[in-house]
């Protein structure tokens, strides 16, 4: 971890294709700070680079949410507070002395509409290249063609299930996540991540209302979403069987008879589960 990085790599070949935008120091805090292989952090490029329509390096929490392998998360709707993404926001705004004015979103609209430019004019160029598919050609450091990766148009509705009144437009759409931040963020998927940054982020996915315990109406919106087929919203329980389970949970967990769940009580219930696999994507 930290060395130097080997020409004809995997994390060569990120430089390469960032245009070393993603710099060798950039993957050796990658390397220390997540669990991911190097070719794990190169899958993961692709998919960052799929994202970035506004081409700046640096992703939105709406693009973010774009993520394929996020579309399938019954928490879909939770991610932004279980992956914590204001309070990065928030920390990066802060290292730059930024404030974002959430009293308007006509600066966030405006740039919805050129990332759509930005992408139909990447589309354009791809189907020059190759004109049965849109698909971008990625070359290797070698020169030899590799493997193609399909753009992925951007998701209009990426903020569905997303309050509107807890998040304004701006926060959803302005751009800060780069890819160290972005590997930083999927980390806690990695099938190497640690049991405790599972737990805790499974703990913020069920803390609604964030008050750092979780009640049973907690755990009942909880079990409700992992009931819930996120493409129809059909119900694989009925209210009464949720409700239920979600009662048996809390005076089986229940340790402090305080009427609440914390943090320690949810870990020891999901220590008897395989919730570790259900928490993990292998990119």
């Amino acid at each position: 971890m930290g060395g130097l990085i080997s020409k004809g790599s995997y994390l060569d070949e990120v430089v390469y294709l960032s245009n070393q935008n993603v710099t060798p120091q950039d993957l050796n805090i990658i390397q220390k700070d997540t669990d991911f292989t190097e070719k794990e952090i190169l899958n993961l490029y692709f998919r960052f680079y799929q994202l970035d329509q506004k081409e700046n390096q640096k992703l939105s929490i709406t693009q973010f949410l774009n993520l394929d392998e996020l579309q399938n998360s019954p928490f879909k709707s939770r991610l932004i507070d279980g992956l914590e993404l204001i309070k990065e926001q928030s920390k990066y705004l802060q290292s730059k002395n930024l404030t974002l004015d959430n009293n308007t979103g006509q600066e966030a609209s405006n740039q919805e509409k050129q990332d759509q430019k930005n992408f139909a004019r990447r589309q354009s160029k791809c189907a020059a290249d190759l004109p049965k598919a849109n698909f971008l050609n990625f070359a290797s450091v070698n020169g030899t063609k590799k493997k193609l990766y399909k753009i992925t148009p951007i998701n209009n509705n990426a903020q569905e299930g997303i309050s509107s009144n807890k998040y304004s437009a701006k926060q959803l759409n302005y751009s800060f996540i780069d890819f160290k931040l972005f590997c930083k963020i999927l980390n806690v998927f990695s099938a190497k991540a640690s049991s405790s940054n599972k737990s805790r982020f499974l703990f913020r996915i069920f803390d609604f209302d964030e008050d750092s315990m979780l009640s049973k109406d907690d755990l009942i919106k909880g079990i409700t979403l992992l009931f819930t087929d996120p493409h129809t919203g059909e119900n694989l329980m009925n209210k009464s069987e949720i409700e239920r389970l979600a009662v048996a949970v809390f005076s089986e967990t229940e340790t402090n008879q305080e009427g609440f769940l914390k943090y320690e009580d949810l870990q020891l219930n999901l220590w008897e589960t395989d919730f570790e696999k259900n928490c993990t994507i292998y990119f």
